[in-house]
């Protein structure tokens, strides 16, 4: 069985997922599929004017990424090459195929599987429709799109299109939180039959181990990379530091703050006058650089409001990393499935700071190793590679 994993990247939350997949196909299935990586190395990238490259959000409700893709194009090579294999599996493929390949593709009656990381195979084009809940019927009028870039009428035809692609038998819809997966059963885009949560795959480094402390603090990792983005809601996690420092001083002594990204410098600017102490690790692009990070670290502050099933809490967890999340999503989901963390009561600055004091509370000087171990066998690459045979098969 030939076997392709289509991503637009190598990189990025979706891209390192998908090659993920792909290796532990190649690792653990090697006698059941020969199995290829797709992305824009391999087959190029759609036209700009096909899927202009700038966002297409008008930032009203929400500024993440929105793909327009006026789905005008098929490049008949790339059809060709694809149907070469017996089954296709794609993540975050924007750019990298178009909508009306996807339909062509759908057509010839090759088996597809798509793993979604967000909602975009599901709606006109934004990635998290926020408080938008017109991709359950039809995105006509879409609230989010700057028509500057693309109508109105083309979010529509979009949107139509790509509940027409997973009407077809042969197209497979999973992700990897029970939460996508039940979004869009809501939608009605595939049945039952035809949805399916698989975890993320992830292999812990052997060599790397939580580092023991004597220092008597409590160390949580904040991912400093966008205050853009309303999504991420870094600045709520400051907040919320902020909250707790004022609402128990004591607190400030008993936290130390680890900052991974760009804007690292920022946070520091708000958090370092109430004496926090903060160590500063900056971008870090390298995997095991980032695990050394994690082994310093008691919990992992994501104060997002929506997400799926992130990267950061598989990996993490695999080292005793417990998270601080926000509600209902893929994140208090990992949180429930694993019986480990906290979670928000809401979107508020007390909310956060009650968080983190009650995560000082309950800390003990010992990992926990069966939420090491339960989070560590669920994402298994051996079983999600059965998994993904199952469902590609």
């Amino acid at each position: 069985m030939k076997i392709a994993v289509l991503s637009s990247a190598s990189g990025g939350g979706a891209g390192i997922a998908a090659y993920r997949i792909y290796q532990a196909l190649k690792t653990y299935q090697a006698d059941n599929c020969i199995v290829d990586f797709i992305d824009m190395t391999v087959i190029g990238r759609v036209d700009d004017c096909v899927s202009p490259p700038q966002s297409a959000t008008n930032e009203t409700i929400s500024n993440t990424h929105y793909t327009a893709d006026f789905a005008t194009d098929i490049r008949h090579h790339v059809i060709k090459l694809l149907l070469n294999y017996d089954a296709i599996n794609i993540h975050w493929s924007s750019y990298l195929l178009t909508t009306a390949e996807l339909l062509e593709l759908a057509k010839s009656g090759i088996r597809i599987v798509f793993t979604l990381h967000d909602f975009y195979y599901m709606t006109g084009g934004c990635h998290y429709p926020s408080s938008c809940r017109q991709y359950l019927k039809a995105c006509k009028l879409c609230p989010q799109v700057n028509t500057a870039v693309m109508s109105q009428k083309e979010v529509e035809v979009a949107h139509e299109i790509k509940r027409e692609i997973f009407a077809f038998e042969n197209v497979i819809l999973t992700a990897p939180s029970e939460y996508i997966v039940n979004k869009a059963l809501a939608a009605n885009i595939v049945p039952r039959d035809r949805a399916k949560t698989i975890r993320n795959a992830y292999e812990p480094l052997a060599n790397k181990k939580p580092v023991k402390r004597n220092d008597g603090k409590t160390h949580i990792l904040v991912i400093a990379d966008s205050f853009y983005e309303i999504r991420k809601q870094l600045q709520l996690a400051i907040d919320g530091f902020k909250e707790a420092a004022k609402s128990n001083p004591a607190i400030v002594k008993r936290l130390a703050v680890h900052l991974v990204g760009r804007l690292d410098s920022e946070v520091v600017a708000q958090l370092a006058p109430l004496g926090y102490e903060i160590r500063i690790h900056g971008h870090i692009s390298d995997h095991e650089a980032i695990v050394d990070v994690y082994c310093g670290c008691d919990y992992l502050l994501t104060p997002s409001i929506d997400d799926n099933w992130p990267n950061i809490l598989v990996e993490s967890a695999s080292y005793g990393v417990v998270p601080i999340v926000g509600p209902g999503h893929g994140c208090e989901e990992f949180v429930k499935a694993f019986k480990h963390g906290e979670v928000f009561s809401g979107y508020t600055k007390e909310a956060v700071s009650k968080s983190l004091q009650n995560a000082i509370a309950t800390k003990t000087k010992e990992v926990d190793t069966i939420f090491v171990e339960q989070s560590s066998d669920t994402h298994k690459p051996l079983k999600v590679s059965h998994e993904y045979m199952s469902v590609l098969s």
